[in-house]
């Protein structure tokens, strides 16, 4: 957990910077590409490896014997901050911005999917040499592809699942 310690004060830091909670959505979204570009085994094996149910057990624990890294992270995002699953992360904010009635709650769910996939994507293909951006690039792509799915949500029509070019819309 502590070779998570600079995300999890950047994160803090960058989240005040957000006005309204989809704001900070995004700017959460900026810190955790920058820093998981940096150090990308440490957050394959934190956020994407299959470890079970042990992470988050630990991350309990070592908030339990280091209390005082708490101190800096405000009480409404500990819960946040606590979950090592990306999705439960994104829906606890994703949800806060339906409640302030910037993006409908019948999306939540679909913007928070495509959001991770997108940097699961990105990210995989960044830690395993398969593309021939370097990591700025990559994390500007990231947050391109992400910010644009955020504000255009509204645009998509979910309900009406899976159209083939062949079918009639």
């Amino acid at each position: 957990m502590r070779l998570l310690g600079d995300y999890t004060r950047d994160v803090v830091e960058r989240m005040e910077e957000g006005k309204d909670s989809l704001e900070k959505y995004l700017l959460s979204w900026e810190c955790f590409c920058d820093h998981s570009f940096q150090k990308p085994d440490v957050f394959y094996a934190v956020f994407i490896m299959d470890l079970g149910d042990l992470p988050d057990e630990l991350i309990k624990e070592y908030y339990e014997l280091y209390p005082s890294d708490l101190i800096c992270i405000p009480e409404d995002l500990r819960p946040i901050l606590f979950h090592r699953d990306i999705s439960a992360r994104g829906r606890s904010l994703l949800t806060s911005a339906s409640e302030e009635g910037l993006i409908k709650k019948e999306n939540i769910e679909h913007i928070n999917e495509m959001t991770n996939l997108i940097w699961y994507g990105i990210f995989t293909n960044y830690r395993n040499n398969r593309m021939t951006y370097t990591r700025q690039e990559d994390i500007d792509m990231a947050m391109v592809y992400i910010s644009q799915i955020v504000h255009h949500a509204d645009v998509f029509d979910f309900k009406s699942g899976y159209i083939t070019k062949y079918e009639k819309k």
